[in-house]
C-alpha cells in the first residue's frame, strides 16, 4: 500500500507538469519548406509536416531503412540516399491564418 505523502508527492507532480507545459513538445508556426516543418516519428517512420500554400499543407513519409541501392557514383550521399515513401497535401477551403501549436 502507498504512503499518503508519497501519493500527495506524486500527484502535485503530475499538477504541477500539466500547469507548466512539460512533457509537451511546442510546435513553432509552420514555415513552406521542410527545414520550417514539423519533424514526427519513432526512429523508423518519420513525417515532415509544412506548408506548401496558403490554403494547403504538405505531410512528407519516410522510412530510416529505405534507401537507394544503385552504385552509379561515389558520393554516398546520391549513391545510398533513404527514399521518401511518399507524401500527401491536405488541401483546405480557406487561408491558413496560424500554422503551431503543442503536441
Amino acid at each position: 500500500m502507498m504512503r499518503p505523502r508519497a501519493l500527495l508527492l506524486i500527484l502535485i507532480y503530475i499538477i504541477t507538469l500539466q500547469v507548466l507545459g512539460f512533457g509537451q513538445f511546442k510546435v513553432a508556426p509552420l514555415g513552406n519548406t521542410i527545414y520550417e516543418g514539423v519533424f514526427t516519428g519513432n526512429g523508423l517512420l518519420g513525417t515532415m509536416t509544412y506548408l506548401s500554400g496558403e490554403k494547403s499543407v504538405r505531410v512528407d513519409i519516410g522510412r530510416t531503412d529505405v534507401y537507394d541501392h544503385r552504385a552509379n557514383s561515389a558520393d554516398k550521399l546520391f549513391d545510398k540516399a533513404r527514399l521518401s515513401l511518399g507524401y500527401f497535401n491536405l488541401d483546405l477551403s480557406c487561408t491558413i491564418e496560424q500554422a503551431k501549436g503543442d503536441i
